[in-house]
Protein backbone atom coordinates (compact mmCIF):
# COMPACT_ATOMS: atom_id res chain seq x y z
CA UNK A 1 0.00 0.00 0.00
CA UNK A 2 1.31 3.74 -0.52
CA UNK A 3 1.28 5.52 2.76
CA UNK A 4 -0.46 8.76 2.64
CA UNK A 5 2.48 11.01 3.18
CA UNK A 6 3.45 9.70 -0.75
CA UNK A 7 0.13 10.33 -2.01
CA UNK A 8 -0.18 13.32 -0.46
CA UNK A 9 3.33 14.77 -2.07
CA UNK A 10 2.53 13.64 -5.48
CA UNK A 11 -1.00 14.99 -5.93
CA UNK A 12 0.83 18.46 -5.06
CA UNK A 13 3.97 18.11 -7.54
CA UNK A 14 5.48 21.47 -8.74
CA UNK A 15 4.46 20.63 -12.45
CA UNK A 16 1.41 19.62 -11.85
CA UNK A 17 0.44 22.52 -9.93
CA UNK A 18 2.14 25.34 -12.38
CA UNK A 19 -0.23 23.41 -14.73
CA UNK A 20 -2.94 24.24 -13.16
CA UNK A 21 -2.24 27.67 -12.53
CA UNK A 22 -0.99 28.11 -16.61
CA UNK A 23 -4.38 26.59 -17.52
CA UNK A 24 -6.24 28.97 -14.97
CA UNK A 25 -4.51 31.98 -16.28
CA UNK A 26 -5.07 30.69 -19.85
CA UNK A 27 -9.18 31.13 -19.28
CA UNK A 28 -9.22 34.21 -17.34
CA UNK A 29 -7.59 35.32 -20.88
CA UNK A 30 -10.08 34.81 -22.01
CA UNK A 31 -8.82 31.52 -24.42
CA UNK A 32 -11.24 28.77 -24.47
CA UNK A 33 -12.14 25.97 -26.55
CA UNK A 34 -9.97 24.55 -29.42
CA UNK A 35 -7.60 27.73 -29.12
CA UNK A 36 -7.80 26.12 -25.33
CA UNK A 37 -6.36 23.04 -25.89
CA UNK A 38 -4.23 24.17 -28.83
CA UNK A 39 -2.67 26.63 -26.45
CA UNK A 40 -2.45 23.87 -23.32
CA UNK A 41 -1.10 21.43 -25.84
CA UNK A 42 1.62 23.49 -27.19
CA UNK A 43 2.78 24.42 -23.56
CA UNK A 44 2.44 21.16 -22.63
CA UNK A 45 4.80 19.79 -25.21
CA UNK A 46 7.06 22.92 -24.86
CA UNK A 47 7.48 23.85 -21.66
CA UNK A 48 6.31 20.61 -19.29
CA UNK A 49 7.77 17.43 -21.49
CA UNK A 50 11.42 18.46 -21.48
CA UNK A 51 12.25 19.37 -17.88
CA UNK A 52 10.30 15.90 -16.87
CA UNK A 53 11.77 13.61 -19.39
CA UNK A 54 15.35 15.27 -18.80
CA UNK A 55 14.32 14.60 -15.21
CA UNK A 56 13.24 10.81 -15.39
CA UNK A 57 16.45 10.57 -17.47
CA UNK A 58 18.80 12.18 -14.90
CA UNK A 59 16.90 8.91 -12.30
CA UNK A 60 17.73 6.66 -14.94
CA UNK A 61 21.15 6.92 -15.18
CA UNK A 62 22.04 7.71 -11.43
CA UNK A 63 22.56 11.52 -12.20
CA UNK A 64 20.12 12.40 -9.36
CA UNK A 65 19.16 10.33 -6.51
CA UNK A 66 15.40 10.53 -6.82
CA UNK A 67 12.48 12.12 -8.55
CA UNK A 68 12.47 15.15 -5.59
CA UNK A 69 16.29 15.76 -5.88
CA UNK A 70 16.86 15.35 -2.46
CA UNK A 71 20.34 15.97 -2.93
CA UNK A 72 21.07 19.65 -2.57
CA UNK A 73 24.08 20.02 -4.58
CA UNK A 74 22.19 17.36 -7.61
CA UNK A 75 19.63 19.84 -7.06
CA UNK A 76 21.50 22.98 -7.94
CA UNK A 77 22.57 21.57 -10.89
CA UNK A 78 18.97 20.18 -11.77
CA UNK A 79 17.95 23.72 -11.45
CA UNK A 80 20.99 25.30 -13.46
CA UNK A 81 19.76 23.03 -16.21
CA UNK A 82 16.45 24.01 -15.37
CA UNK A 83 16.74 28.14 -15.97
CA UNK A 84 18.35 27.35 -19.09
CA UNK A 85 15.68 25.42 -20.48
CA UNK A 86 13.38 27.80 -18.92
CA UNK A 87 14.80 30.93 -20.51
CA UNK A 88 13.98 29.21 -24.16
CA UNK A 89 10.11 28.28 -22.64
CA UNK A 90 9.94 32.43 -21.98
CA UNK A 91 10.45 32.99 -25.92
CA UNK A 92 8.32 30.72 -26.76
CA UNK A 93 6.19 32.11 -24.64
CA UNK A 94 6.36 35.71 -25.58
CA UNK A 95 6.21 34.36 -29.17
CA UNK A 96 2.12 33.37 -28.06
CA UNK A 97 1.62 37.32 -27.54
CA UNK A 98 -0.93 36.06 -24.58
CA UNK A 99 0.14 38.76 -21.93
CA UNK A 100 -1.49 37.14 -19.49
CA UNK A 101 0.47 33.78 -19.66
CA UNK A 102 3.87 36.39 -20.46
CA UNK A 103 3.39 38.07 -16.90
CA UNK A 104 2.66 34.35 -15.47
CA UNK A 105 5.92 33.16 -17.24
CA UNK A 106 8.39 36.25 -15.98
CA UNK A 107 6.69 35.51 -12.65
CA UNK A 108 7.86 32.00 -12.61
CA UNK A 109 11.69 32.71 -14.03
CA UNK A 110 11.66 35.44 -11.19
CA UNK A 111 10.51 33.05 -8.88
CA UNK A 112 13.09 29.92 -10.46
CA UNK A 113 15.98 32.31 -10.29
CA UNK A 114 14.84 33.68 -6.39
CA UNK A 115 14.78 29.23 -6.10
CA UNK A 116 17.51 28.81 -7.44
CA UNK A 117 20.08 31.67 -5.43
CA UNK A 118 18.64 30.09 -2.22
CA UNK A 119 18.98 26.34 -3.21
CA UNK A 120 22.97 27.60 -3.67
CA UNK A 121 23.33 27.97 -0.17
CA UNK A 122 20.12 26.12 1.80
CA UNK A 123 17.15 23.42 1.04
CA UNK A 124 13.65 24.95 -0.10
CA UNK A 125 10.41 23.06 0.16
CA UNK A 126 9.51 23.48 -3.75
CA UNK A 127 6.37 21.63 -2.91
CA UNK A 128 5.45 24.09 -0.16
CA UNK A 129 6.49 26.86 -2.17
CA UNK A 130 4.92 26.29 -5.30
CA UNK A 131 1.45 25.52 -3.22
CA UNK A 132 1.80 28.77 -1.94
CA UNK A 133 2.23 30.15 -4.85
CA UNK A 134 -0.87 28.88 -6.40
CA UNK A 135 -2.96 29.29 -3.33
CA UNK A 136 -2.07 32.74 -3.13
CA UNK A 137 -2.48 33.69 -6.87
CA UNK A 138 -5.94 31.85 -6.34
CA UNK A 139 -6.81 33.98 -3.26
CA UNK A 140 -5.36 37.25 -5.15
CA UNK A 141 -7.79 36.75 -8.00
CA UNK A 142 -10.43 35.34 -6.88
CA UNK A 143 -10.85 36.69 -3.16
CA UNK A 144 -10.48 35.24 -0.01
CA UNK A 145 -13.31 32.58 -0.25
CA UNK A 146 -10.70 30.59 -1.31
CA UNK A 147 -8.87 30.75 2.14
CA UNK A 148 -9.88 27.08 3.37
CA UNK A 149 -6.90 25.86 0.91
CA UNK A 150 -4.39 27.61 2.89
CA UNK A 151 -5.19 24.36 5.15
CA UNK A 152 -3.18 22.23 2.49
CA UNK A 153 0.18 23.95 3.38
CA UNK A 154 0.49 21.94 6.81
CA UNK A 155 -0.73 18.67 5.45
CA UNK A 156 1.61 19.06 2.66
CA UNK A 157 4.47 19.85 4.97
CA UNK A 158 2.99 16.86 6.90
CA UNK A 159 4.01 14.74 4.03
CA UNK A 160 7.22 15.98 3.06
CA UNK A 161 8.93 15.63 6.53
CA UNK A 162 7.25 12.34 6.79
CA UNK A 163 8.87 11.03 3.70
CA UNK A 164 12.11 12.84 5.21
CA UNK A 165 12.70 14.68 2.01
CA UNK A 166 12.70 17.49 4.28
CA UNK A 167 13.26 18.96 7.51
CA UNK A 168 10.48 21.10 9.13
CA UNK A 169 12.47 24.35 8.71
CA UNK A 170 12.63 23.82 4.94
CA UNK A 171 8.96 23.60 4.70
CA UNK A 172 8.29 26.57 6.58
CA UNK A 173 11.28 28.25 4.43
CA UNK A 174 9.26 27.11 1.40
CA UNK A 175 6.39 28.15 2.59
CA UNK A 176 7.73 32.16 3.56
CA UNK A 177 9.26 31.85 0.04
CA UNK A 178 6.47 31.51 -2.08
CA UNK A 179 4.63 33.98 0.38
CA UNK A 180 7.30 36.66 -0.69
CA UNK A 181 7.27 35.91 -4.28
CA UNK A 182 3.64 36.13 -4.04
CA UNK A 183 4.03 39.62 -2.58
CA UNK A 184 6.39 40.75 -5.40
CA UNK A 185 4.11 39.23 -8.04
CA UNK A 186 1.31 41.02 -7.23
CA UNK A 187 3.54 44.44 -6.31
CA UNK A 188 4.95 44.18 -9.80
CA UNK A 189 1.99 43.37 -11.69
CA UNK A 190 2.78 40.04 -13.07
CA UNK A 191 -0.06 38.01 -11.04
Amino acid sequence: MIPLATIISRLFEPLVLQLLLILITALRAGIVGWTLVYTMTEIIGLVVVPPMVLLLWAIQSKKISNWDISNRSQRVKALALFLCLFAVDMVFIRLMDIGAMTDLFLFFAITLVGFFCITLFWKLSGHLSTATICIGILIHWYGWVWWPLLLLLPVLAWSRVALKRHTTAQTVGGILFGMAMVGVGITRGLI
